[in-house]
């Protein structure tokens, strides 16, 4: 199973970057919970980042060998999750299942089958 994390587009509701963003009390940034949550359970797992937090993702959860980071690519990179699926499923050539997580919520998983 691959890891799809959402970690691109704009979030307001931080003050800063969504997914580097370390809430108080919690032990690291989002990303870095949002892949430690993806861990147990996928082989793989491929953070789908913007141009503009790209290098900072890189720095936080790039040494992890199971890791990968991408961008979300145009026309579709501004749409939200979809940019993000677009990106990821682009990268493989068969069906694929994947367990998904955004950023701003990294205790909660979504599930898609065969993308």
């Amino acid at each position: 199973m691959i890891g799809l994390v959402y970690a691109g587009g704009k979030s307001t509701r931080f003050g800063k970057d969504k997914a580097t963003y370390h809430v108080p009390g919690l032990p690291a940034t989002n990303i870095e919970l949002a892949v430690e949550k993806l861990t147990p359970f996928c082989q793989q797992i491929v953070v789908c980042a913007n141009e503009i937090n790209r290098a900072h993702i890189l720095k936080l959860v790039g040494q992890e060998p199971a890791v990968q980071i991408i961008c979300d690519i145009p026309p579709y990179d501004h749409h939200g999750p979809l940019s993000a699926i677009i990106a990821c499923t682009s990268h493989f050539s068969t069906l694929q299942d994947y367990l998904t997580l955004a950023v701003d919520y990294p205790y909660s998983l979504l599930y898609f089958i065969y993308i």
